[in-house]
């Protein structure tokens, strides 16, 4: 029959080990488990488990993490996992691995993968930051319901009215969620996917017809730098040129470098609605600003308007 072996009480665990040969004191707890006492006055939990016929032991916890309740019954699920030809140290590590896979961490991990592809994500950055990551940032990815995501990330753009950016959000989650399906496998299907999005479409703005409107318009756009510091340098650049072409939105967007002479400062322009090309006499402030977009001209991309932050040759979007 075996030894039945009681449970240590308070005193037993508290009490100072004796000098061993620099040992530490083994008390025995009974079911496997052993508190390791320390001269130094350090203790520390040790369970013995059997796997496949062969004896191991592994020290998994300190008592000042850990007490004996707590200890007792992570030591009764190590014997049940062992049991099972489980081996309850690499089971640990696995879930330590699984806590560490926040939604942030893969966003980050994603982020630095989507870099070494060239790809741009400052706005995508942006986002995570300013509207992802202080809500679900910090839980495990499999953990992120679509309700807190509804809740607490989209709502709060929608009931702003900033549409576009509750989509663009939207976006990111999709691409985070989609990586981590994809790299780890902890999840099945993307719980972005049954996020609400209002159908929103784009009403247009009425012509200008008065000439005080028209000259704040222009004072608006001229103004663009500092009142919307993040808008893209060609954006700014083709709100400006319109003024001065009167091009249509698709006539001026998809201008070529091909189409500018410099020589003759004038620009090869193509009437769509009377199916003719006819050139533009530049003033002097057209030229300034596309010799500035000249300079920041990439040598791949034909379109004075370049939309740079894709990779293929296109202009910016309508």
């Amino acid at each position: 029959m075996p030894k039945i072996v009681r449970p240590l009480t308070r005193k037993e665990i508290l009490a100072k080990a004796k000098k061993d040969k620099g040992n530490p004191n083994k008390r025995n707890d009974g079911n496997n488990l052993t508190l390791l006492v320390y001269l130094s006055g350090k203790r520390s939990w040790r369970t013995r488990y059997t796997i496949n016929g062969k004896a191991k032991e592994w020290i998994f916890a300190s008592y000042d993490d850990v007490q004996e309740t707590k200890a007792r019954k992570l030591n009764n699920e190590f014997q049940k996992l062992a049991k099972k030809g489980i081996n309850p140290k690499h089971a640990s590590n696995a879930d330590k691995q699984t806590q560490k896979l926040t939604f942030q961490y893969i966003a980050d991990e994603l982020l630095e993968k989507r870099k070494l592809e060239n790809k741009k994500d400052k706005e995508n950055t942006r986002r995570l930051k300013k509207h992802i990551f202080p809500v679900i940032g910090y839980i495990p990815h499999h953990e992120v319901t679509k309700q807190i995501m509804q809740e607490q990330i989209i709502n709060p753009l929608i009931d702003r009215g900033v549409y576009a950016e509750a989509k663009k959000t939207f976006d990111v989650l999709m691409l985070v969620f989609n990586y981590a399906i994809n790299q780890y496998e902890k999840i099945d299907t993307n719980p972005a996917l049954k996020l609400w999005l209002p159908t929103y479409k784009a009403t247009p703005f009425h012509a200008i017809t008065e000439e005080n409107n028209f000259k704040q318009l222009l004072v608006d756009i001229w103004a663009l730098p500092k009142t919307h510091p993040r808008t893209l340098k060609q954006t700014i650049a083709l709100l400006k040129l319109s003024a001065m072409f009167f091009l249509r939105p698709s006539e001026i967007r998809c201008l070529k470098w091909a189409d500018y002479d410099e020589s003759e400062q004038v620009i090869q322009a193509y009437a769509s609605k009377v199916d003719l090309e006819h050139a533009i006499v530049l003033p002097r402030q057209a030229i300034t600003i596309l010799q500035d977009l000249k300079a920041y001209r990439k040598a791949d991309n034909e379109y004075i308007f370049a939309n740079n932050r894709i990779a293929d040759n296109k202009p910016l979007s309508e």
